[in-house]
């Protein structure tokens, strides 16, 4: 089996297994699902009129509902320098708390508990600690990625 790359403009030719290449749907041109992505018009969308492609694996609706989630997860947060740092302080302190874990699930247990703790609405105590954390630790590391903070004054 070969991929079909559909362009455009279809010139009619066949692809090495005699399928067409203005046919068929995203998974196969013969209505079976091979298991092979031969129609890429289905994965990817052009970006404006310079030939650059996109990759779009999610629906345009989907894309717009995750990318709204995002917004409105930022601005819960204080920001997304903050939603990181706290992400990041999360991330630590899990390693600290759990040296039996092994050091990738401990980081991610606590990657995922300092983003959905910043989240948390303002008077959570949890959630205000969280974005307080998450600011300083930005804060710090925009004070030590500054070369500007390096060296005599």
């Amino acid at each position: 089996c070969c991929v079909c790359v559909v362009s455009d403009v279809c010139d009619g030719s066949d692809n090495q297994d005699g399928a067409s290449c203005c046919r068929g749907g995203a998974y196969g041109g013969r209505g079976g699902g091979g298991g092979s992505v031969t129609n890429l018009n289905e994965l990817m969308a052009r970006r404006g009129g310079h030939g650059s492609w996109k990759l779009g694996l999610l629906p345009p609706e989907a894309q717009e509902d995750l990318r709204q989630a995002w917004q409105d997860y930022v601005h819960r947060a204080g920001g997304a320098k903050t939603a990181a740092g706290a992400a990041v302080v999360g991330g630590m302190t899990s390693l600290a708390m759990f040296p039996r874990l092994p050091y990738v699930p401990a980081t991610l247990v606590g990657v995922a508990g300092g983003a959905y703790a910043v989240q948390l609405p303002p008077g959570n105590s949890l959630g205000d600690s969280a974005r307080q954390i998450g600011a300083g630790a930005a804060a710090f590391w925009d004070a030590v990625s500054d070369p500007n903070n390096w060296g005599p004054q």
